[in-house]
């Protein structure tokens, strides 16, 4: 058997949930009476004072790496409120920390029910006009796993119930 995989068998399971919402992290830590092995934070990814939380929970845990980091539904959240920019250094920052990234890519058309629900609340994301990353969202998300961050995919889903696929890269 392979030395990586006989170390990950004979090692307890920890498993870290970060959500940017407290109210989540609250609800998730009440719900889900955890093992000592799950633990939850409230954490911005993109700020980095906060992020320093994780890398401590890691120290703590001698993890070099995740075996896995899942992002589900989140990318076009991070994406309309912080620019191609912040979408790129979100995934950066996650693929440095993980074996595998597993994300699930939200199409344009959620973002555009996204900005209509925002408009007649008589808000706006104010970046939404100016992401150069659009209808192919999903395309330039892969593209830049694979190509900037050395990323392969592994595995693609079939459509979830909202027509949504779940890429695993490695």
């Amino acid at each position: 058997m392979h030395k990586y995989l006989k170390e990950r068998l004979h090692r307890s399971v920890k498993v870290l949930g970060v959500d940017i919402d407290p109210r989540l992290i609250q609800r998730a830590s009440e719900e889900n009476e955890s093992p000592e092995d799950v633990s939850y934070a409230c954490v911005d990814v993109l700020d980095d004072e906060a992020f320093e939380s994780v890398k401590t929970y890691m120290e703590v845990n001698n993890l070099e790496k995740f075996d896995a980091i899942c992002c589900y539904s989140i990318t076009m959240w991070i994406h309309l409120n912080h620019h191609d920019q912040g979408l790129r250094l979100f995934l950066q920052k996650l693929s440095n920390l993980a074996e595998l990234l597993v994300v699930e890519p939200q199409p344009w058309k959620c973002y555009q029910k996204a900005e209509r629900r925002l408009k007649k609340a008589g808000e706006i994301f104010p970046l939404f006009l100016e992401l150069k990353w659009r209808s192919d969202v999903d395309l330039q998300i892969q593209k830049y796993l694979e190509e900037s961050l050395d990323r392969r995919k592994i595995f693609e889903s079939a459509p979830t119930k909202w027509q949504r696929k779940i890429c695993f890269y490695r």
